[in-house]
Order: structure tokens, then C-alpha cells, then sequence
């Protein structure tokens, strides 16, 4: 006798001890997060993209400091998540859509960074990443590996949002999509897994400020930072050409639709 998988449940590896304990859609948790965004090359970023993204015209990096509070399916613990994305094209559905595409990101914590490169595809890594108040007039964000520095972001000039300017980010909040580029290597010349992935999300923002960040890449060596070094120097050749926005936003109420995630270049279910 073997173990046999249950049809239609979701399993994790280890597989042979049950289902997977990340619910099909996580809610209730806090957000606090922080996106410093600059325009830059659009050459650049197309340099980055696997095939079935494009850059999108007008072309932007952001730099994304999130700290997640009360998550049910991890006892209700909380870790930190540094992003960098740019803005793109699906080019593989029926029709284009826009959206960010992860270009790197680093939490603090190993249970969602397994579920999240497993099952929809992100690329993630472990960073070291301290608590910011992203309320402060000032403050400042790290994400590290080991002691060498990843990313830096400085923030300032914060000021609260205006109700206008509150409802417009409540809205764009209220379902977001993202992409990934699911790739899993094989024992050959060819991946076991790769192609592109959606996930979705939603936020209710109920305070925001607005002002100024700028946001740095390290220099670490290979032996610094063996699974990061040679991200942080890709990154750091993107030219940063104009400051476009510094947001701060919180969410009392947040959404992420594990139950929605899809592969992107065949036909959606439905």
C-alpha cells in the first residue's frame, strides 16, 4: 500500500503528511507597505522578461517594502517582504494585460517563501529584513543576506494623503493582479516547469501618505551573498532616470487569492 494524493486538493512537498496548510485564500491580515517608483529604460527591463512579457511603454521600476501582520495560516505571525517589479504586458492571453512582473524579492520568513515559489511561482529568497514605520516623516527600509546589504530605501517629505488621493489608491487596491515566471529546473538541458503566472490580490486601504524615497542595490561579493549577489548587480545597472512617486499605504483588511493563481499561457478554466 501506498500513499495515494486526495483528487482535487492541494498538496505541498513533503507530500505524504496531508493536504497543505496555506487555505485557498488567505484574509484578514494587515499590510503596511511602502513603494518608492522611478521611470527607467524600457530596453533594460526587456532584457529581464521572459517571452511572454513585454515592457510596458512607459516604463517603471518600483521598489516595494511590505510588512504583513496577522497571517491565520502561519499562527498568526508576521514577517516582511522586500520586492523590486517593473510594469509589463501579458502578451500570452487573448487579450494584453498590464501589470507588474516580480523581478526579485526577499521575505523574512521561510513558510511563505516555499509555498510562494512552489505553488504560484514567485521567485523568492530569504532576507534579512528589519520593522519600518512607513508613517514616520522620515525612516528608511534594508533587506539583507546574511550582513551584506541588498536593497536600501530612504524615505521623506511624507505627508497624508488627501481623501481624493486615498480613494483613487483604495481603488487601484481592490483587485490586483501580479506576474511570475514560474520556473522549476529539470535533471537535463530542459526545465521541468516554465511558464508564465497571474496571482491576484486585494487590499482595503484606509490611510496613506505621500512624499519622496530613493532606493539602492549593494555590492556584495558572491561570497557575501551567494544567492544575491549576482541579482543586486543586474539590478543595479537599471538606470534610474526621473523619480515618479513614494507612497506609504496600510490595509486593515487584505486578500490573497491562492484559489485564483493561474498558468497564464493556456487557455483560463471557465
Amino acid at each position: 500500500m501506498t500513499f495515494t494524493r486526495t483528487a482535487g486538493v492541494r498538496y505541498d512537498m513533503p507530500v505524504s503528511y496531508g493536504p497543505s496548510i496555506a487555505p485557498p485564500v488567505s484574509q484578514g491580515f494587515e499590510t503596511y507597505t511602502t513603494t518608492i517608483t522611478y521611470r527607467t529604460s524600457r530596453d533594460a527591463i526587456g532584457e529581464l522578461l521572459p517571452e511572454w512579457f513585454l515592457p510596458a511603454d512607459d516604463q517603471v521600476v518600483t521598489a516595494v517594502y511590505t510588512r504583513m501582520v496577522n497571517m491565520e495560516w502561519m499562527g498568526g505571525r508576521n514577517y516582511n517582504i522586500v520586492s523590486v517589479s517593473a510594469n509589463v504586458v501579458c502578451v500570452c492571453t487573448p487579450e494584453p494585460i498590464a501589470g507588474p512582473y516580480t523581478l526579485a524579492i526577499w521575505e523574512s520568513d521561510c513558510a511563505p517563501i516555499l509555498a510562494g515559489r512552489e505553488y504560484m511561482g514567485s521567485p523568492k529568497l530569504f532576507g534579512v529584513i528589519p520593522d519600518a514605520d512607513i508613517f514616520e516623516g522620515e525612516f528608511s527600509f534594508r533587506c539583507s543576506e546574511y550582513e551584506a546589504p541588498l536593497v536600501d530605501g530612504t524615505v521623506s517629505q511624507m505627508r497624508e494623503m488627501t481623501p481624493a488621493e486615498l480613494e483613487a489608491a483604495a481603488e487601484a487596491g481592490r483587485n490586483r493582479v501580479g506576474f511570475n515566471w514560474k520556473y522549476i529546473p529539470g535533471f537535463g538541458d530542459e526545465p521541468d516547469i516554465s511558464y508564465p503566472t497571474a496571482l491576484y490580490m486585494a487590499y482595503q486601504f484606509d490611510r496613506g501618505a505621500r512624499g519622496h524615497g530613493t532606493f539602492s542595490f549593494g555590492t556584495p561579493t558572491d561570497i557575501e551573498a551567494p544567492y544575491s549577489a549576482k541579482i543586486v548587480r543586474t539590478l543595479a545597472k537599471l538606470p534610474l532616470l526621473e523619480h515618479v512617486d513614494t507612497i506609504s499605504l496600510h490595509s486593515a483588511y487584505s486578500y490573497l487569492f491562492r484559489d485564483r493563481t493561474r498558468r497564464l499561457d493556456v487557455p483560463a478554466a471557465g
